[in-house]
């Protein structure tokens, strides 16, 4: 069994800063928040996040899908938050000769919380600390194999995020076919009504998995009914908004 490390290519990396929108209307903005944070639960989650189809998964609930941290720009599995003495699990069978391949991350208190690879329940590869994307090849014999990604805490203590990631899972031969990015094809027009005046914004959103579902808001409250890809103001008023986050898969406009 070979175990592999290459870190992550500055190419490859992905800021947060770069994806940040922010964008001020003199009277009117009408800005979006993509979220999506789903518990991984399920062998269906659990592979849209890692980049793969039809492998039997099995996550316990303290994985969830996200896009904040990814190694490929789109999603990644994330632990969630765990206390002291708690580990965040998935397990994967998988059966040899095959050669096989992913990425993972993980920012927690060095020496004391783990995440590990176990292979047939032995360890294999561990990281601990402020350790960035890296890629991890693995190759497996013939027959079945359980593979174990548990993120590890020790009895008191944390640092860092506290968090593991997962990302990028190859195994087969075949190359992972990504997750198409949720994209805004068009973005709401600034516009500028006299106060009292009607307005009205609208934005197209392609990509994604599923159907895309859009929700205004104004002054972060959700605004009833106006679930559309448009929404009309009736009778304008003077404001200004910014908005400098966003995630893909729900759109979220913000006046």
């Amino acid at each position: 069994m070979n175990i592999k490390h290459t870190p992550l290519t500055a190419k490859r990396a992905v800021s947060s800063q770069n994806r940040s929108l922010c964008k001020a209307v003199t009277v009117l903005i009408a800005t979006f928040l993509v979220v999506w944070n789903t518990q991984a639960q399920s062998p269906d989650v659990v592979n849209t996040a890692l980049d793969t189809s039809g492998l039997e998964f099995e996550a316990d609930g303290n994985w969830a899908s996200q896009s904040a941290v990814t190694a490929d720009g789109i999603d990644a599995l994330a632990s969630t938050s765990i206390g002291n003495a708690e580990s965040a699990e998935v397990y994967l069978a998988v059966e040899g000769p095959v050669s096989g391949s992913f990425w993972w991350k993980v920012s927690s208190e060095e020496g004391f919380d783990f995440l590990y690879l176990l292979v047939d329940g032995e360890l294999t590869a561990e990281i601990s600390g402020e350790v960035d994307w890296q890629k991890v090849d693995v190759e497996l014999t013939a027959g079945v194999h359980e593979l174990s990604w548990i993120y590890e805490k020790d009895d008191e203590g944390s640092g860092g995020q506290d968090k593991a990631w997962l990302d990028g899972f190859q195994f087969g031969g075949e190359e992972p076919t990504p997750n198409e990015p949720l994209l805004i094809a068009k973005q709401p027009s600034d516009l500028t009504v006299q106060a009292g005046g009607s307005a009205t914004f609208t934005v197209v959103a392609t990509g994604g998995t599923g159907a895309i579902q859009y929700q205004w808001f104004k002054d972060e409250e959700a605004i009833a009914g106006a679930t559309g890809a448009t929404y009309t103001i009736v009778s304008a008023t003077n404001r200004t908004k910014e908005i400098t986050q966003r995630w893909p898969r729900w759109v979220k406009m913000n006046l």
